[in-house]
């Protein structure tokens, strides 16, 4: 592009897989094996789930050819031409380029940052339960205190929204000084997942 931001744009995506690359160690390190026959309990069921989230999204190639399914990248680099101003017109097949790049990285950041909330919630989960077990099995008189449990994970799970996750990465990216301008809308992002997973 011929607007002197190539290299502001090169860090920028940089910075996203880094984060996103940060983010999947994370998720990674988070590994529990179940006590004998809990294996089926709720917070360990979708802290496995998360796993194998977290494994999808680190195996999906980078495609630089057209978007999956029904995601109309054409029209959505568009509108983010238009947002971005005069400068991504002069350049619009190279900026097309970028935006799917940057769309990608964001895209795959934010969804590791959701699995990431999920799997820390599945972990206090696993915490709790460790606590109010004590080295026992699941039993009558811890019953209300392990169904208790559920209802705090669904809870948790149920605050680890969409708007939620990218407020969340938008702020830690304010905060840290990253240019932000041309990071997709959650609108862009959302629908890109839709057909992508």
């Amino acid at each position: 592009m011929t607007d002197g931001l190539n290299d502001a744009r090169a860090m920028r995506v940089a910075e996203v897989m880094t984060h996103f690359r940060t983010i999947s160690q994370q998720i990674a390190q988070y590994r529990v094996i179940p006590p004998a026959g809990q294996a089926q309990a709720r917070g360990f069921v979708l802290l496995n789930q998360c796993h194998v989230e977290a494994q999808a999204v680190l195996a999906l190639v980078f495609d630089a050819g057209p978007a999956p399914g029904n995601f109309n990248a054409e029209e959505q680099t568009k509108k983010q031409l238009q947002r971005y101003g005069d400068a991504f017109r002069e350049a619009e097949h190279d900026s097309m380029k970028y935006i799917r790049i940057l769309l990608d990285a964001a895209c795959r950041r934010f969804r590791v940052q959701k699995i990431y909330l999920r799997t820390v919630a599945c972990m206090r989960w696993v915490q709790r339960r460790t606590q109010v077990l004590q080295g026992q099995v699941p039993n009558a008189s811890n019953a209300a205190a392990l169904a208790q449990l559920d209802n705090t994970l669904n809870s948790e799970l149920a605050a680890v929204t969409d708007q939620r996750v990218f407020y969340e990465l938008n702020g830690r990216d304010i905060a840290a000084g990253n240019w932000t301008a041309e990071m997709p809308s959650l609108e862009t992002i959302l629908s890109y997942l839709q057909t992508w997973f």
